[in-house]
C-alpha cells in the first residue's frame, strides 16, 4: 500500500489531504463514495482521498490498481 499519494502538477508534487469532513490528515488512497445528486435520488459515485482511519469507512470505495 502507498504511504502517501503523491500527484504531480505543473512540475511540483503535492500531498492530497483526506476529503472526510473534519480530517486534517494525509490521504493515503484514492477512491469513490455515492453522493445524492441534488436533482434527485440517484447516488453517483464521487472520487475522494481517504487517510488510513477513512479508507475503512464501509461507505468508502477503493480503486483497485491491477498490473498490465
Amino acid at each position: 500500500m502507498l504511504s502517501n499519494l503523491n500527484f504531480i502538477r505543473k512540475g511540483e508534487s503535492k500531498v492530497q489531504k483526506c476529503n472526510y469532513v473534519g480530517c486534517k490528515s494525509d490521504a493515503t488512497t484514492k477512491g469513490f463514495v455515492l453522493a445524492r445528486n441534488s436533482q434527485g435520488r440517484k447516488h453517483l459515485p464521487t472520487d475522494v482521498f481517504a487517510c488510513d482511519k477513512h479508507k475503512k469507512s464501509k461507505s468508502f470505495f477503493e480503486y483497485k490498481v491491477t498490473k498490465a
